[in-house]
This record gives structure tokens, sequence and C-alpha cells, in this order.
């Protein structure tokens, strides 16, 4: 992929498409890109660092010794990874670090999300009003080789831990 071993930084992507790709080593950090859409792609050692991708869609996305970073205090919601609000259909994070990753009010289209040696997940302090890094509906969770320290909500009937 041409986006392999690159750095794309403090950029504006508008409505960013990645399809049919396998992507290795790319960092992103301050880049803004609402309502991506994102299908069959495998991101593998890649750091998204402080990215907005509120709205996006995933449908069948790998992330695989991966990490999702805050820029500046991890505990201001505004400096981490943002993926809230997005359509993840089908998502499996894989030996990644999701931390620092915002991943509240998802709609999994019924699909899964699979966490697979996964061990920091775990709840944002209470004294911020904010307690989750997972959260959303019609999501089947789906969690394998991982502790989680109770960071995943389900947002409706549908969804299932």
């Amino acid at each position: 992929s041409i986006l392999n071993g690159r750095t794309v930084s403090g950029v504006d992507l508008g409505n960013l498409t990645i399809s049919d790709a396998h992507i290795k080593g790319m960092t992103m950090r301050k880049v803004v890109a609402l309502k991506a859409r994102v299908r069959n792609v495998t991101f593998e050692n890649c750091v998204f660092s402080k990215v907005d991708m509120r709205y996006a869609r995933f449908e069948n996305v790998a992330f695989i010794r991966c990490r999702f970073e805050a820029v500046g205090n991890p505990d201001v919601v505004e400096n981490l990874a943002d993926f809230s609000y997005s359509k993840m259909k089908d998502v499996l994070f894989r030996e990644t670090a999701i931390h620092d990753g915002w991943f509240a009010g998802m709609d999994g289209s019924g699909g899964y999300i699979l966490l697979d040696t996964v061990t920091d997940i775990y709840g944002r302090g209470s004294r911020n009003g904010w307690g989750t890094v997972l959260e959303g509906k019609n999501i089947h969770f789906r969690i394998r080789n991982s502790h989680i320290h109770g960071g995943i909500q389900s947002g409706s009937a549908h969804s299932r831990i």
C-alpha cells in the first residue's frame, strides 16, 4: 500500500475512503477524517495518535499490533484517538493497545467486534464523568485471551458481551 511506513500528520482528510488494503507501519497523528469509510482493510503495526474519525464506517477491518494514543493528557477525551459514533461491523482488534482510543456510541449493524489478546481495556476515571472505552448498540462483542477491567458497555438489547 502507498501508506506503508508513512506518517500522516496535521491534516483534514474529509471523507477519506480506504478499501481492499493491507497497511503496515503507518502513523496517523492529529488527523481529522470525519465520516471516513474503511472496508476490507488490515492495519498492522500502525499508530493512531489523536485522530478524529468520528462517524466513520468500518467493515471487515483488522487492527493487528496497533496502538491508539492520546496527545497530551489522556484523561481529556479531546486528546484521545476518537472513533465515537462510528459504524463498526466485523472488526478485529488483535494485540492492540486501545486504552487511549474512544469508541462511544458505536453501531455494529448486527456485526461483531472481536478483542483478541487485548489487555488494556479499562474505564476512565469517574471524576471525568465517563467510564468506558468501548460502547455501542447492535454489536456482538467477542473476547478471547484478553483482560477486561470494566471498559465495555452494551448500549441496547441487541448487544452481547
